[in-house]
């Protein structure tokens, strides 16, 4: 009888275990399987859920790894327990390790809400878990005039408005910015608009009417405008530059004109004698 080569067919071996606890039974179980490879059998182990506050020995000494992911553009870290830099840890059946996960949002990111990403592995075995990010961006406001010129013109007694710009640099909006001045006593401020909403990266006007006391000599004053909100403020000093008014300088002119009739009228009745 002629012999045929015949491929040798691994005999197969199902086992059952109610559940892979920390314990003797558990460990002897994966010996098994791992010595029935070794001898070219292949082998099932079946086994069922742990009760609670039970250990599993299918990770007891194995390594656990921990990666964290967000946004483009984002730097974001997982720690593992308490050391430093530690992205993996081994952690023992029936423990627990804490994980903390850090994140730097990109450059310029608006306010709003982003996902985080955390997944761990331990051999066969992984677990994830969503995590969220609150931005609540960033708030700079900067008061200045819509020509940028500070400085401006009045009179004695008399309203004047100047025009004042409050800009938003930041990535969030800034609401209930008050407006208030510091001016000279007995000086009066008031704001077409006493409370504005600047949007982020956007510029807000606000006309300002200033009037002078009416005994305010001529000369140059500071007022000091202010915007000021819970998240953020900005000021800008105002040169007020008082002149004479046209009130005043009729009156001079009439005393003038007065003082000259009335040395004509002196020359003409008594120069002659």
């Amino acid at each position: 009888m002629q012999a045929h080569d015949r491929q040798a067919v691994p005999i197969r071996v199902a086992r059952i275990i109610t559940r892979l606890n920390v314990g003797g039974p558990a460990i002897q179980a994966i010996t098994l399987s791992d010595r029935l490879r070794d001898r070219g059998f292949e082998t099932l182990l079946i086994y069922g859920r742990l009760a609670p506050g039970e250990g599993d020995i299918v990770i007891e000494g194995k390594e656990l790894s921990v990666v964290a992911s967000g946004p483009a553009g984002w730097t974001v870290t997982a720690q593992v327990g308490s050391q430093a830099q530690a992205a993996s840890v081994v952690v023992k059946a029936g423990s627990s390790s804490t994980v903390s996960v850090s994140a730097k949002a990109a450059e310029g990111t608006e306010a709003g809400t982003y996902p985080i990403t955390v997944d761990a592995t331990s051999g066969s075995r992984s677990a994830h878990s969503d995590l969220s990010v609150e931005i609540t961006g960033s708030y700079k406001l900067a008061l200045s005039t819509s020509d940028q010129r500070l400085n401006m013109s009045g009179t004695a007694g008399s309203v004047s408005d100047i025009t004042l710009t409050l800009t938003n640099s930041g990535t969030a909006d800034i609401e209930g910015a008050a407006m208030s001045a510091t001016a000279p006593n007995g000086w009066k401020t008031d704001f077409d608009t006493p409370s504005v909403t600047v949007p982020a990266g956007k510029s807000v006007n606000v006309v300002a009417h200033v009037t002078p006391s009416s005994d305010a000599i001529a000369g140059d004053y500071v007022t000091t405008f202010k915007a000021t909100a819970p998240v953020a403020n900005a000021s800008a000093d105002i040169r007020v530059t008082i002149q004479t008014s046209l009130l005043w300088g009729i009156v001079g002119i009439g005393l003038i004109a007065l003082v000259l009739i009335g040395l004509w009228w002196t020359f003409q009745r008594y120069g002659r004698r």
